[in-house]
């Protein structure tokens, strides 16, 4: 019986990580989706606005040539007055243009937060499975990313650097770049004082004055490979240690499973201290 019910909460498990796995692959594919819409939509609107211009233009042409209507020969006045009807037509196509891409850049935002929002209940559901008929939960497969961390033998260690144990390393799922940075930030003694709940400033820029980002990123942007590769390759340097951050998976692809790594980097950092 007991076996039963193991082999039940495994099978619950692995059913509720490819869901997760599903639901991130789908968001990864409308954010995409919709970074193209914005792109679309910009140059829909440029185009637009260079229409309208343009319209304005002929529009100050045809005004100037009937100033000095005597001087204009019937074939001067009307490729003046084609160049106007071209240019509105233009424009007429344009606006519709606009309007399509308009249309398709809100469509993709909404299903891309819609994926997002899907992602985010599915790793919920696989944290906290709903088994009220069995005590305990089951173990969660470990996930997509796994990370290497290669030190930098040359460079010292300071033994007394970092200290972490496992359970104080909550980054699970959809995460963006403040959480991020909010949690190395506070792991660090959060030395410029604590944020309030959910507001994330003092950090921010602690790790904008430490080089642990730039001012320019979007602290609201999910936390992909390249990201958590970079943050923590600079969060190394502040720490005075060299490490090359190796994490499996696209560029791209979003990491559901920043406490993991993080854990394995604090171990590697001890490891090498002790």
């Amino acid at each position: 019986m007991r076996s039963t019910k193991k082999e039940a909460l495994v099978e619950q498990a692995r059913l509720l990580l490819e869901k997760m796995r599903d639901t991130a692959n789908a968001y990864n594919e409308a954010a995409g989706k919709y970074k193209e819409a914005q792109k679309k939509s910009q140059s829909a609107n440029d185009q637009y606005a260079a229409a309208e211009k343009a319209v304005l233009d002929a529009e100050d042409n045809l005004k100037n040539a009937q100033i000095s209507q005597s001087t204009l020969t019937s074939a001067d006045w009307k490729a003046l007055t084609d160049a106007l009807a071209k240019a509105q037509q233009t424009l007429t196509d344009a606006k519709a243009a606009k309007d399509a891409a308009d249309e398709e850049e809100a469509k993709a935002k909404q299903d891309a937060e819609d994926a997002r929002d899907a992602y985010e209940k599915a790793a919920e559901d696989a944290v906290n499975p709903d088994t009220p008929d069995t005590p305990g939960t089951p173990d969660i497969p470990e996930g997509p990313g796994d990370v290497t961390v290669i030190p930098d033998t040359d460079v010292p260690l300071d033994a007394g650097t970092v200290t972490l144990e496992d359970q104080a390393v909550p980054l699970a799922g959809l995460i963006s770049r403040e959480i991020l940075v909010s949690f190395l930030y506070t792991h660090e003694g959060s030395p410029d004082g604590v944020d309030a709940e959910g507001e994330y400033t003092l950090a921010l820029a602690w790790a904008v004055t430490n080089d642990i980002v730039d001012e320019e990123d979007d602290p609201e942007e999910v936390v992909t490979v390249a990201i958590l590769r970079e943050v923590m390759t600079r969060y190394a340097a502040f720490l005075g240690v060299v490490f090359d951050v190796e994490i499996e998976g696209e560029d791209d692809a979003i990491v559901m499973n920043c406490g993991e790594i993080l854990t394995a980097f604090y171990a590697r950092l001890e490891e090498n201290a002790a």
